[in-house]
């Protein structure tokens, strides 16, 4: 699936969901993710994981998913430090 086809899906995700997302577009590492949330980096995984599910975001040897997560988001949501709309 492409950014394109995602978009709207941010609606899906939880308000941390959001965050992480918004932290993975702006090209946080998931230590650097772990760090500003007080977790650890297999919670982080997990929670994008998650994302990734929520956004139809599916991993193959030619795609990266957190570019296309980014992407999605960026669509969505604007640049990647502004924030993602709540979820409805």
């Amino acid at each position: 699936m492409d950014a394109r086809s995602a978009a709207g899906k941010l609606d899906g995700l939880t308000l941390a969901q959001a965050e992480v997302l918004r932290m993975v577009a702006a090209g946080l590492t998931n230590e650097e993710i772990a760090a500003r949330r007080s977790t650890t980096v297999k919670s982080v995984e997990n929670m994008i994981h998650r994302i990734m599910t929520v956004l139809g975001v599916e991993a193959d040897h030619s795609t990266n998913t957190r570019v296309l997560a980014a992407k999605v988001f960026i669509n969505e949501a604007g640049e990647p430090g502004s924030e993602a709309r709540p979820p409805a």
